[in-house]
């Protein structure tokens, strides 16, 4: 299913870089009260907010402690946890977002898009050696 998805921008190193697949369901409450969908890369903004307000930047933002999109209430497409789909887009350098039936919707993954396997292809790592530098 995501094969069709995985070339687009393969062949790009940056580990300045991060993607997000899948499209987030999240509630408007300053205007309307209704929701939109939106590409996950702008849920990631606010969820690096949360991750240095709650612990520190060299934090992974992923996973169900500091990964939970606290304003998100559905995917675009649902992914089993665990499986072969997930391994197959984390492995080509795509993070995404997961449905936890008693959590919420989760970030899992936390890759750049650095080639070289290094600690930069980490966000979290990119993250505290930026913050080191400021």
């Amino acid at each position: 299913m995501f094969n069709k998805f995985l070339p687009y921008f393969n062949g790009i190193s940056n580990c300045y870089v991060a993607r997000y697949w899948n499209w987030v369901f999240i509630e408007d409450m300053q205007y309307d009260g209704m929701g939109f969908w939106v590409p996950g890369s702008v849920v990631m903004g606010s969820q690096l907010a949360y991750n240095d307000r709650n612990g520190q930047v060299w934090y992974a933002p992923a996973g169900q402690q500091r990964g939970l999109i606290a304003n998100a209430y559905d995917v675009s497409v649902k992914t089993k946890q665990y499986n072969q789909e997930n391994d197959l887009l984390y492995q080509n350098q795509w993070n995404f977002f997961n449905t936890y039936q008693n959590e919420g919707i989760v970030v899992e993954g936390q890759r750049t898009l650095q080639q070289k396997k290094t600690s930069l292809d980490r966000v979290n790592v990119r993250r505290m050696v930026n913050w080191i530098k400021q």
